[in-house]
């Protein structure tokens, strides 16, 4: 993303016109700890020792961020690193600590782009970047900022994965029609729960606010955005706006300037724009504005000290007592610590809505390009989120297949097809071979082996793709009855004249090992990271439960997952299943009248087919099993 728009600056403004800005990375503890210890002398055994006893950190809106405690506060909260550090190492743990927070590295902003109308190697700092023909300046980001223009330019993964389904349905979002952004089954999406592979709303943190939020307009949609954030979430802001949403807080009325200026975002000010603006109204000119901003979102407490009597002063002028200019004048202090830029939001907005979109009107095509986006980035902890989106919209999937199989996931007969980039250990290199024998003729292992040596592919199909390709299922249709990928897999050692076949197989990196005896769904977990093909359900189609009604009976067919049996306050026995079904996995309640009727049906691993009554849109009570 970012490489391309620079090289289309360079190839406008100039090589000298253009830079990438340089950032800084400071020393954290662990690393402080490992320094001192080196230039000490000790042995490297020594620093990792000390490093190991420095504890985490965990930070974020939801903990998932991580840092290290300081050394400081580590030896005095942790005994063993105190006792070394009385006895045994204070030279190294002192050291460490004077270069603590000190820069160790320098890397280039993420987005960071300077351009400047003059030739920047006569005027800035500059340093010798790593990537070859791209200047980078030293400068911190607010000096270079003051010197030229900086842009921020993001690449964004969905914007690849909208592009993908763009070209696959031959139809592109149009941003200026007003009809599709009042598209009520988008609306609907983005304030759910089921916001799976929507930009921006995709987390957690989102899907348990949009239902709450339910925007229906960009503009309602862009404040979202804006206040679904650490700063305003640490400071209850977002929930005060959801409070307003839904009737349970009125809208503060504190002046009519300003409840003019934050009249679309009820009585929040929740964007930079806004503050300037109140300034404005105030009387200020715009560039005052925009100075009390900055000032307030880099928490210039002095400079914003001595700009409130002015403003109180102005504010008396315009029919606002003392209290309530400076309770305003208050709200832009705190305001100024998470406001955000409203265009930013606004553009923001439309690309989550664009990207929702697609996601409505063309199901299988977006969770198909998300899949692959999703594996080619190999974002593990996205894997299994996105298959269970895919199992909620009732997609069913195809084997991975060496005849079949793209690089990319594909669409065939209304179902998915597993593409090569989800298979662990077969890269692109072995993906283009694949595609290359896919003209050719073989029936057997032998005969793959013949066609791979004649061709030379021999290099890239070594030894562990072969291997890959015949546990991940690649090869299954080389097979013969009866047959097992172990069988297969013998065949070809055999071929090789292997003397010894291992039963236990190790293809290098940590936690990529199994044995030749384990089961199809076992090798498909470590192989593709998710239950596609030989989860049971992947054989159920939807029963559209999305569209039924709260308390309505259903009819559905399911494969019991889990089994919970419980007694009730009299004594009778109950239970809670968990049910895989052809829209995803759905909690169902049996009372004791219903279970006692059925329970020999209500067995974990069995298929049933039931009639329930829908609860919520994730359980249903269960009433009866059909035969």
């Amino acid at each position: 993303g970012r490489d391309r728009m620079f090289d289309y600056m360079v190839e406008r403004y100039g090589y000298n016109h253009c830079a990438l800005v340089s950032t800084l990375g400071f020393r954290k503890a662990k690393s402080a700890v490992r320094d001192a210890a080196r230039v000490l002398g000790y042995a490297p055994a020594v620093g990792n020792e000390l490093a190991k006893l420095i504890p985490d950190v965990y930070y974020g809106d939801d903990g998932s961020k991580k840092t290290d405690l300081d050394i400081k506060s580590s030896i005095e909260v942790v005994p063993e690193l105190k006792n070394k550090y009385e006895h045994q190492y204070k030279d190294i743990l002192d050291l460490a600590a004077s270069l603590e927070g000190f820069p160790s590295s320098s890397g280039l902003h993420a987005a960071g782009i300077l351009l400047s109308p003059f030739d920047m190697t006569n005027a800035i700092p500059l340093i010798k970047s790593n990537k070859e023909n791209v200047l980078a300046t030293s400068l911190n980001l607010e000096d270079a900022e003051n010197l030229c223009i900086k842009y921020d330019f993001l690449a964004l993964a969905t914007l690849s994965v909208m592009q993908k389904v763009e070209k696959e349905v031959g139809w592109k979002f149009d941003y200026q029609d007003d009809i599709l952004l009042e598209d009520a089954p988008t609306w609907n999406l983005i304030g759910s729960r089921n916001t799976t592979g929507v930009f921006q709303l995709a987390s957690k943190t989102y899907k348990d606010r949009m239902p709450r939020l339910k925007p229906r307009t960009i503009q309602e949609l862009a404040a979202c955005l804006a206040l679904v954030r650490g700063p305003c979430i640490s400071n209850k802001t977002d929930e005060l706006y959801m409070d307003i949403v839904e009737g349970k807080r009125e809208i503060v009325k504190i002046h009519p300037l300003y409840d003019e200026v934050t009249r679309e975002t009820n009585g929040v000010l929740i964007y930079q724009e806004q503050i300037i603006k109140l300034i404005e109204a105030f009387g200020f000119p715009l560039s005052v504005g925009y100075d009390v901003m900055k000032m307030a979102q880099k928490k210039k407490t002095a400079k914003l000290k001595e700009f409130r009597p002015k403003f109180v002063e102005q504010a008396l002028k315009m029919d606002c007592n003392e209290d309530t200019a400076n309770r305003i004048f208050d709200k832009i202090v705190d305001a100024g610590q998470y406001s955000f830029n409203h265009s930013h939001a606004v553009s923001y907005a439309l690309v989550s809505y664009a990207s929702a979109y697609l996601k409505v009107h063309y199901p299988l095509e977006y969770a198909c390009a998300l899949l692959t986006n999703t594996y080619q980035r190999s974002k593990d902890k996205e894997y299994s989120m996105v298959y269970e989106d895919c199992r909620r919209q009732g997609i069913q999937f195809l084997p991975p297949d060496m005849r079949k199989s793209e690089w990319e996931f594909t669409i065939e007969d209304s179902k998915i097809r597993i593409g090569l980039c989800a298979i662990k250990g077969f890269g692109e290199k072995a993906a283009d071979i694949a595609e290359e024998l896919k003209s050719q003729e073989y029936t057997s292992i032998e005969e793959l082996l013949e066609v791979i040596n004649d061709n030379g592919y021999g290099r890239v199909f070594n030894k562990k793709v072969m291997t890959v390709a015949i546990f991940s299922g690649l090869l299954d249709f080389l097979r013969d009855e009866g047959m097992e990928r172990r069988d297969l897999y013998i065949q070809y050692m055999e071929e090789r004249k292997e003397k010894e076949i291992l039963e236990d197989i190790s293809l290098g990196a940590k936690d990529f090992a199994f044995s030749i005896n384990d089961t199809e769904d076992q090798l498909e977990l470590l192989f593709l990271n998710n239950p596609f093909v030989y989860d049971p359900v992947n054989e159920l189609k939807s029963f559209g439960w999305d569209e039924i009604l709260v308390n309505r009976t259903f009819d559905a067919e399911g494969y019991i997952r889990k089994v919970k049996k419980i007694k009730t306050r009299k004594g009778d026995a109950m239970a809670y299943l968990t049910v895989g079904t052809g829209d995803g996995d759905i909690e169902a309640t049996v009372f004791p009248r219903t279970y006692e009727t059925y329970r020999t049906y209500l067995k974990a691993k069995k298929f049933i087919s039931f009639r329930g009554k829908k609860e919520d849109m994730s359980s249903c009570i269960l009433n009866s099993v059909n035969d």
